[in-house]
C-alpha cells in the first residue's frame, strides 16, 4: 500500500472518532474530564500518525477496539463523545476502498 493510502486512513480515524473530542468546549462541570480526554485523544492522534503502513493503521486501530483504555472509554461514553470501536464499519468499509481487506487482521488472534 502506498504512503497515500495509509495516510488517508489515519485521516479518516483522526476527523471521525478524535476531531470531535477535540471540537468539545471545555467549560461547565465536565471541564476537567474534558480536558483529560481531550489530553488523551491527542497523543492517540500522534501514535496514529507515526503508524507508517495500513498494516501499522490496522493492528493500532483492532487493538484499541478490543483493549478500549477503560479511563479514556468510559470518560468518552459519559459525555456523548465518540470511540473507536463505534467506528469500526465504517473503517473497515474505508479500509476496502482503499484496496485492503482488513477482516485478516480485525479477526485473527
Amino acid at each position: 500500500m502506498s504512503p497515500d493510502a495509509t495516510t488517508e486512513l489515519v485521516d479518516f480515524i483522526v476527523h471521525r472518532s478524535f476531531y470531535p473530542v477535540l471540537m468539545v468546549n471545555r467549560v461547565g462541570p465536565d471541564r476537567a474530564i474534558i480536558e483529560h480526554v481531550q489530553e488523551a485523544i491527542r497523543a492517540e492522534i500522534a501514535r496514529y500518525r507515526s503508524y507508517r503502513s495500513i498494516e501499522e493503521v490496522i493492528a493500532g486501530f483492532k487493538r484499541d477496539v478490543q483493549e478500549r483504555p477503560a479511563n479514556i472509554y468510559s470518560d468518552l461514553k459519559l459525555l456523548h463523545l465518540p470511540v473507536i470501536s463505534d467506528l469500526k464499519d465504517e473503517f473497515e468499509s474505508k479500509a476496502r476502498q482503499l484496496g485492503f481487506e482488513p477482516e485478516t487482521l480485525l479477526t485473527s488472534p
